[in-house]
This record gives C-alpha cells, sequence and structure tokens, in this order.
C-alpha cells in the first residue's frame, strides 16, 4: 500500500487522454481509500505525494481542468490530516500544505475558508497541548505566505492571545516568529497591538522564551518606527544584555550587532526596512548556533525587584563601616582556606549575602563603603557611576570570596579591562555620536573583554567582529574613531576564526571608510593579515582585488611584490588556497599597467599554471591569457613588442621544452586559451607559438598529443588565418592534424577526426590524471 502511494504521479500520467475522466475517478477512490488506511507510513507517504500531484495538475491545467482536484479533493485531505493521531502523519501534513501555499498551487481565499478556520480551533485554550502547540507554529509559518491583509484579519488577534499564552512552548513560538510576523501585519499594527505582547515576553520567567525575543530583536526593529526602536526596544535590549541567564545573555549579545545595525541612517528615513548586504551577513552570523552553557541563580530577577542605585567609590578608598568596626569579610579566611565547599556554592552563598546586605542596608561590605565615599556630590569632570545589576553583583561577590579588592570600576555594569571605557577618549567620542543609543554602544565596545568571553560565550568575540562592517555602516565613517581601537583588538585577538572573519570584511570596512581611513588604520591590520595563518589570509584573498582596488597607486604598486608571499602555504597540500589565488589575479591584473602585470603578476600565473593539481591550472591559463592581452593591446605599440617577444620565449622555454608531460600540456591549454580570447595578434602567435606547439605531435605522452589533437580539430583548423588557402601554415597544420588522426593511441586518433559538432565533451584541457604519465 505505500508503494500504491509512492506511485500515485506516475499513475496520474500513464492515463491516457481519451480515457481521462473515467481513470481519474478511479485514481481518486484508490486515493481516498489510502487516506483512511490504518498504517501511518501509508498517510504519510500520501500525503508526500500530495503536493507533487497538484503540481502536475497545475501543469494540466489548461488541457484537462484539473485544477479543480486542488481546492476540492487535495486540500481538504491535507486539512484532515493536520490533525492525524499520528505525530509524523501531521508534520508530513503541515509541510505539504506549506509547499502548496509556497508554489501558490492554492488559492489564498480556498486556504480561507478550509484551514484557518481549523488552526484557529487547534489554538484554542482547550485544545490539546501538542496540536496548539502544532498550530502555532504553523500560523506562524503561513502568515508571510498569505500576505498583511489575510493575517491581520484572521491571525493577528490569535496570535496576540497566543503570545500570552499559559503553555511555555506556545509561548516560545510565537517569540521565535514575532519579528516575521510583525513584518507581514506592519508597523502600525506592530506598534499598536504586538509591541506590549513583545515587552511581556522579553520579561517571561522562562529563559527559553527571553532567549527567542533577543534572537528576533533585529527583524522586528526593522518593523517600528525610528522613534519607539530608540526610546522603547533600545532598552528592553539591555535587559536582555544584563538577563540572570547566560543563555539569553550569550544570545542578546550575538544580536548585538544586527541590533545596531537597524540605526542606520537608512533605516531611520524610511519605515519599510531593506538591510545591506553587511547587515544580512551580519545576521546569518548572529543568529548561528553557540555552545551550551549552563549558567543558573535564579534567586534574584533584576526587572521585577530592582537594586538601588549604589554610587562607587575610588579603588584605593579604604573600606569602613558607619560604627567604625573593621569590615567584615564575606567568606572567612579559614574557610577558604579549607575549602570545604565548592566554589560554585561558596559563590551563591556570598552572593546572595552581598545582595541582601544592599537590599537592606545592613551589614558592612566593599559595595557599602563605596557606596558612603562616593556620596558627595560629584565634580563636572568625574562620570555618574552606573546602577548595579545582578549579573555584576556575582562578579562581585566573586572577588570577595577570593580576597581581592572590589574597585569601582568592578561593580559598575561595564566590564573593568574594557578598552572603550577605560579610555577617555573613546568615551568623548562616544559622547558625540546620536546615530545609536549610548548605552548600545557601550555594551558592543565591551564584547571583546576577557571577563565577557568568560561568563558570557567564548564565542561572543567571533559575533562582535561579524557584525563590524554592519556597525561601521551604520555609524559612519565620522565614528570611524569610536570603533578603531575595537577593531584593532579584535584583529589582534587569539582565536584565529576571529581574525579570519575580520579578514573576510576589511575591504567591506574599507569601502565604507574610504582611501585615508584605509592607507592609516587599515593597512597595518592588511599587513599582519598577510602573515598569519592559512585560515585567516584565505579572507584576505578571497577579496584581495577588491581591497588593492581601494588603495592609491602608489600604495597599491607596494604591494606587487608581496603577491608571492601567496605562494607560501602553511600546507602545500592546500590545492584549494592556489586556485583562489589564480581567480584574485585575473581581477587583480586590471588594477596595474601592462609592465608591472607582466613583471610581478605574470611569473605567478605560471607558477600556478605549473601546478600538480588541475583545478589550479585551469584559472592559471585564463589568468596567463588575460596578461597577455593586457600587454599587447597597450597604447605603445612598439614597446608591446618588444615586451611580448621574450615573454612567449619564457614561455616557450619552460613549458613546451618542459621535463614533465604535464607542462608540455599545459603549453597546448595556453595557447588554446590565447587563440580563444584572441590575446594576440595571430601574426605573433603564428610566429612564435604555432611552430613549436605542433612540434608536439611527436610527443611520447599520449596525454600531450590528445589535448593537441583536440585543440587543433576543434580550434585552429576554423580560424582563416591558420586554415585559409592562402594561410603559410595550412600546410603545416594538416600535416599534423593528419599525423595524429593515424595515431597508435585511440583516444588521440579520435579526436582528431571527430567533428566539433559530435563530441558531448567541452573542456579542451581534459584528461590530466597524473597517473598517465609515460
Amino acid at each position: 500500500r505505500e508503494l500504491v502511494a509512492r506511485v500515485i504521479l506516475e499513475t496520474l500520467r500513464s492515463i491516457p487522454v481519451p480515457d481521462v475522466h473515467h481513470d481519474l475517478r478511479r485514481v481518486l477512490a484508490i486515493i481516498s481509500r489510502l487516506g483512511e488506511d490504518s498504517e501511518p507510513s501509508v498517510r504519510a507517504e500520501l500525503m508526500e505525494q500530495v503536493p507533487h500531484v497538484a503540481m502536475y495538475c497545475h501543469e494540466e491545467k489548461d488541457e484537462h481542468q484539473w485544477m479543480h482536484l486542488v481546492p476540492s479533493f487535495l486540500l481538504p485531505l491535507v486539512v484532515r490530516y493536520l490533525t492525524d493521531v499520528n505525530n509524523q502523519v501531521r508534520k508530513t501534513a503541515q509541510a505539504a500544505l506549506l509547499v502548496l501555499l509556497e508554489q501558490e498551487l492554492v488559492a489564498h481565499n480556498d486556504v480561507e475558508d478550509q484551514v484557518c478556520p481549523l488552526l484557529l480551533m487547534l489554538t484554542n485554550s482547550d485544545a490539546h497541548d501538542d496540536f496548539r502547540t502544532e498550530a502555532a507554529a504553523l500560523m506562524c509559518r503561513m502568515a508571510p505566505l498569505l500576505g498583511g491583509d489575510l493575517s491581520r484579519r484572521v491571525f493577528l488577534e490569535r496570535f496576540a492571545a497566543l503570545s500570552a499564552d499559559g503553555l511555555f512552548h506556545v509561548r516560545k513560538i510565537c517569540a521565535a516568529n514575532f519579528g516575521e510576523f510583525c513584518a507581514v501585519v506592519g508597523q502600525e499594527v506592530t506598534e499598536s497591538i504586538l509591541l506590549d505582547k513583545f515587552y511581556a515576553l522579553c520579561q517571561d520567567e522562562l529563559w527559553g522564551v527571553r532567549k527567542a525575543c533577543a534572537e528576533v530583536f533585529m527583524s522586528l526593529s526593522r518593523v517600528v518606527s525610528a522613534s519607539k526602536r530608540r526610546n522603547d526596544l533600545g532598552s528592553l535590549f539591555v535587559n536582555l544584555l544584563q538577563d540572570e541567564s547566560r543563555w539569553v545573555r550569550m544570545a542578546a549579545f550575538q544580536a548585538l550587532g544586527p541590533f545596531i545595525s537597524t540605526f542606520s541612517r537608512m533605516e531611520t528615513e524610511r519605515e519599510t526596512p531593506t538591510l545591506t548586504s553587511l547587515s544580512s551577513s551580519s545576521s546569518a552570523a548572529a543568529t548561528a548556533e553557540a555552545e551550551p552553557i549552563e549558567s543558573d541563580f535564579n534567586s534574584f530577577y533584576f526587572w521585577r525587584d530592582p537594586l538601588p542605585q549604589l554610587n562607587l567609590m575610588p579603588p584605593t578608598t579604604t573600606t569602613t563601616n558607619n560604627q567604625g568596626d573593621p569590615p567584615q569579610p564575606l567568606v572567612s579566611s579559614e574557610a577558604a582556606a579549607n575549602n570545604q565547599e565548592s566554589v560554585s556554592d561558596s559563590v551563591e552563598k556570598a552572593l546572595e549575602d552581598l545582595m541582601a546586605r544592599v537590599e537592606l542596608g545592613g551589614g558592612t561590605t566593599t559595595v557599602e563603603a563605596a557606596a558612603a565615599a562616593t556620596t558627595q556630590p560629584a565634580s563636572s569632570g568625574e562620570l555618574v557611576p552606573e546602577p548595579v545589576h545582578a549579573f555584576d553583583l556575582r562578579r562581585v561577590a566573586c572577588q570577595e570570596l577570593l580576597g581581592a579588592p572590589v574597585a569601582a570600576s568592578n561593580i559598575v555594569s561595564s566590564p573593568p579591562n574594557s578598552a572603550a571605557v577605560a579610555d577617555e577618549g573613546t568615551n568623548d567620542l562616544s559622547a558625540d555620536q546620536s546615530v545609536v543609543p549610548q548605552n548600545l554602544m557601550d555594551y558592543y565596545l565591551q564584547m571583546t573583554d576577557p571577563y565577557y568571553v568568560e561568563t558570557v560565550d567564548a564565542e561572543i568575540t567571533r559575533h562582535c567582529a561579524y557584525s563590524l562592517p554592519a556597525v561601521v555602516c551604520t555609524l559612519g565613517k565620522e565614528h570611524w574613531p569610536l570603533l578603531r581601537d575595537l577593531y584593532t583588538t579584535l584583529a589582534s585577538d587569539m582565536q584565529w576564526k576571529v581574525r579570519r572573519t575580520l579578514a573576510s570584511s576589511i575591504h567591506e570596512i574599507g569601502a565604507i571608510l574610504g582611501q585615508d581611513v584605509v592607507t592609516q588604520d587599515l593597512l597595518p591590520v592588511f599587513d599582519g593579515f598577510i602573515k598569519d595563518l592559512d585560515e585567516v589570509r584565505v579572507g584576505v584573498l578571497k577579496h584581495l582585488s577588491d581591497f588593492l582596488g581601494l588603495l592609491a597607486e602608489k600604495e597599491r604598486r607596494s604591494y606587487l611584490p608581496r603577491l608571492a608571499e601567496f605562494l607560501k602555504l602553511d600546507n602545500e597540500q592546500n590545492w584549494r588556497f592556489r586556485q583562489e589565488l589564480a581567480l584574485q589575479l585575473q581581477s587583480v591584473v586590471a588594477l596595474f599597467s601592462p609592465a608591472d602585470s607582466a613583471q610581478s603578476i605574470l611569473p605567478l600565473a605560471l607558477t600556478l599554471a605549473s601546478d600538480r593539481v588541475a583545478a589550479v591550472r585551469l584559472p592559471a591559463f585564463t589568468l596567463v591569457s588575460q596578461i597577455m592581452k593586457q600587454v599587447s593591446e597597450n597604447s605603445w605599440a612598439d614597446d608591446a613588442e618588444s615586451m611580448l617577444t621574450p615573454l612567449l620565449a619564457d614561455l616557450t622555454t619552460r613549458f613546451c621544452s618542459g621535463n614533465r608531460w604535464m607542462l608540455r600540456q599545459s603549453y597546448v591549454n595556453i595557447c588554446n586559451q590565447l587563440v580563444t580570447d584572441r590575446a594576440l595578434p595571430l601574426e605573433e602567435f603564428g610566429k612564435l607559438l604555432l611552430a613549436p606547439l605542433l612540434a608536439l605531435k611527436q610527443d611520447r605522452v599520449p596525454n600531450v598529443r590528445l589535448v593537441l589533437a583536440r585543440v587543433i580539430n576543434f580550434q585552429l583548423k576554423y580560424h582563416e588565418f591558420f586554415a585559409g588557402s592562402d594561410s603559410p601554415y595550412r600546410e603545416s597544420l594538416d600535416e599534423t592534424l593528419n599525423q595524429l588522426s593515424a595515431d597508435e593511441d585511440r583516444d588521440v586518433s579520435y579526436y582528431a577526426t571527430v567533428k566539433r559538432n559530435q563530441t558531448q565533451i567541452n573542456s579542451l584541457h581534459l584528461p590530466t590524471e597524473d597517473n598517465n604519465i609515460a
């Protein structure tokens, strides 16, 4: 029965036209019978075939009028299986319905009449939990396919209700799809109805819901107005960055860069959002999976019971209590010495003790002394300390537990070692920018701090590097000094993945900042990347021409001798690196003069053209031809001729007379590429290259003769210059082709005689197997 369900489409296709109505009714009867089969695998297989059958009906609609089968027969079948008792059957039916919508095989009014009432029924509070969860997910996935009008009319009220559902899984699904759903229903509905629901989800008691909210912040931010984005979403996102759950903080920091990118001027000026490729790549990177690291201290929820704001003391201030009593340590030295408790338990107890003293105002702590020492009005030049949050109190407790002094910078929400916070000049620059809320920028500038690497996410610096181009684009060139130190820190990060990410985007950042900043700030970083690991260098290499194109001619020419450094690899087996080099040099050639290309790039091209790997040689052939064409087409013809002659002579000596058969075969392929691209005047080709080329008919390796036969038979003999009746080369060309036609190797003789339009093999570069060496 499962096999019968699998061949339904083939059965429909085999129905003859004269008997279409009679046979179609019989097939539909079989489908109905299979739809009531007791075996779940049969029903699931039937659902898998529904989109294919619907597509066939759509293709045949003009001839047989089968399109009525989709709304009248197939769609009701899918709707029935949405409530099947078997989970796999339901999942398959949901997938089939989405395919029908994506491929536009079913009309929206049919979906509204048949599917939407069922979804609304399944999402009622009295429905089964599994059905409610699946229906909520299906509704969210259908909304973008059905459009804004239908979604607002049918789904909006139910989606808002489900966002406050008592079932955790339902709320999590709504949170995960909140941004996409808001993009469908539009800005006005989002701000008037849905934003309040999102605020509640961001304060949900379960961390999984809050984490889902953090992940969709970017898509939601693109929907709302600039004022809502700055005033409401900004502060809401800061709460997620300070969340008690490490998983939530991890997701929030990953989404921080993409969220900042929505504050760009382009996003502010218009309500319908469109991100650049920079922020798109940042979003893809920011939503990447992170290693799950458990972190819980659920005894405190800062957004429900906020701590009082504390003023802080300088690090050197002596700690005293109000009564003059000596300070009491949080954990006694005897207990620490005996190590009778685990570190985590000690930290938790110290944290609870610290928070109790902060809340009740009793006891003597370093925090209280800091507050007492800074109760005097601060001078105008001093910074006003920020509120203390639970996330930072945990670190204070750890330091007190270990006996370390607690400095003022260790209590505020900013990490102590953050260059962005510690550097006074950077703070001044930060205050000048008004594009992005400053608290968000402060957190972004702190993402390279080792404290966050240890307590939030080991990959946090990589996410910072991924989103950096979007942040630079958002702030603009005028605020680059604010990000310069961060960029330098990321460029010297110990993780090669971080450096590779930065190397892959250095050309994008350079295009945003302009030539002056590139020369002053990015060139030193670029020089470091060139000397880095191969995994990092490949990021620079893939956009080498883009970056060199940003430089002034003087700086660009200074890199000509350094291009050879890309041939030095940590692992010589990494042939894809050399292949990428050959491809990139094709674009680099256009940035230099013919003389520079011939002197500095052509030697690299010839080295790549003699590589052991065929995939490296093929783009190198094109590169050699490109350089030859550039030299031959330059404006000073006399000098061009004087340059071409030694270049072609060196090419013949190095390849045509080479000891390895692969070099001689490469010579044939280079000659073919030169003729194909018309890189040389045919007179020059015939005078300097044709005779050595035809001499390879005597080569002892069949692979060389085979490629020669293909080049002559498929290329040269169709050129009037070589094969014309008055051509001086026709006789030697015919003689060579006749000799190859009678070659003892069957493949050589075949390619010497077969007509060009009779073979299906288009490449002239095969075979290249090294095991054919004679």
